[in-house]
């Protein structure tokens, strides 16, 4: 049981990166976007793990292209740039994020 708790949060990460970023509903978006944030900023042991998780599957770029996507949403704005900035903390991700 403590192998699926530690498990929980990788597999929010993916499905609100896979699923709930992609949705036609912009409520859902901007959900998806704070929730992402939340992983990404708040601080612990976890954190950084939550960091390196998020770039290893694509996050950087799915951050990228939601903000692209709704550029005049403030909010989806708001929670993309903390996320990139939280995401720049650590050499391996700051690189990730330098290649876009």
């Amino acid at each position: 049981s403590s192998l699926l708790s530690s498990d929980t949060p990788k597999h929010r990460i993916t499905e609100v990166l896979r699923k709930d970023l992609w949705s036609p509903d912009v409520a859902v978006v901007c959900a998806a976007m704070e929730e992402l944030r939340k992983y990404i900023t708040t601080a612990g042991a976890e954190e950084r793990q939550h960091r390196a998780y998020v770039v290893q599957c694509g996050g950087v770029m799915a951050l990228i292209r939601v903000m692209e996507q709704y550029l005049q949403n403030e909010r989806i704005q708001f929670y993309g740039c903390i996320s990139l900035e939280h995401l720049s903390y650590d050499c391996e991700t700051r690189s990730a994020i330098c290649e876009m």
